[in-house]
């Protein structure tokens, strides 16, 4: 079978999930999928391709300086390697925005994701929560019409500890239940603040995006901290780990 490798370089990981190119699903989903930093994970622990002579590579990237670390591993390993930077130009989405090559190729993937998941005639709000979590509008049209940016609970978190004297980091875990609002001590009371910051902004952001689209939308969210807000979240939401690289994956295949 055909494969596809696909990269997403984050600012803080770098993921790489493998693809069949032959999947008859109209949203394929990755048969494995391989997280490092960055920056300084062991690209040796992503792949060698399975047999594949060539393989076929397609990354989208925020990162630049992770993306040429990539670059460079790849082409050691595989130098008949057809690999290529994905840019807005290169994917089935429209895209409604003041300046489209300035946005996150990631938000456009993870949109055109969307589309194939969306009931038709309904509108999305796409959440995809990482270093940054990004919340955006996809209108009943399929078109991306930009949304908001605001800190993820890891960036949050090391934020308060770097700038102030005696706050410690914490971290949140995606199969813990919620903490409770009141904390009785430092850590509980950073927990419930990173934690229920985060995710009433969310909800405040999805409520507002809805308005301005007919029927309500349906929720679709991805990321390290994807599936924490999908367990709050009230209506139609769904939690599709790996979105992005799903939607680069499908704008290969069409």
């Amino acid at each position: 079978m055909a494969a596809l490798w696909v990269a997403d370089v984050g600012s803080t990981f770098l993921k790489v999930g493998r693809f069949d190119l032959d999947d008859p699903r109209e949203l394929a989903q990755p048969s494995r999928v391989v997280t490092v930093h960055s920056l300084d994970g062991e690209l040796d622990e992503l792949t060698h391709a399975d047999g594949d002579p060539a393989p076929v590579w397609r990354v989208i990237s925020v990162r630049r300086a992770g993306e040429e670390r990539l670059a460079q591993w790849v082409r050691r390993q595989f130098p008949q390697a057809d690999y290529h930077v994905l840019c807005h130009r290169d994917l089935p989405l429209t895209v409604n925005v003041d300046a489209p090559e300035r946005v996150g190729v990631d938000r456009l993937a993870a949109a055109v994701a969307a589309n194939a998941l969306r009931t038709p005639g309904r509108a999305a709000v796409v959440v995809d929560s990482g270093t940054a979590i990004t919340v955006d509008l996809v209108d009943r049209d399929g078109v991306f019409q930009g949304g908001a940016i605001l800190p993820g609970v890891r960036l949050a978190s090391r934020s308060l500890h770097q700038h102030t004297d005696v706050l410690p980091e914490v971290s949140l875990h995606p199969g813990a239940p919620p903490p409770p609002a009141c904390g009785r001590n430092t850590q509980a009371a950073l927990e419930s603040g990173l934690f229920w910051g985060v995710t009433g902004a969310v909800k405040e952001l999805v409520i507002q995006l809805g308005k301005e689209v007919e029927p309500p939308p349906q929720v679709f969210l991805s990321g390290g901290d994807g599936k924490l807000i999908a367990n709050v979240l009230e209506g139609d939401a769904h939690y599709i780990p790996h979105l992005a690289l799903c939607g680069a994956a499908l704008a290969v295949r069409k």
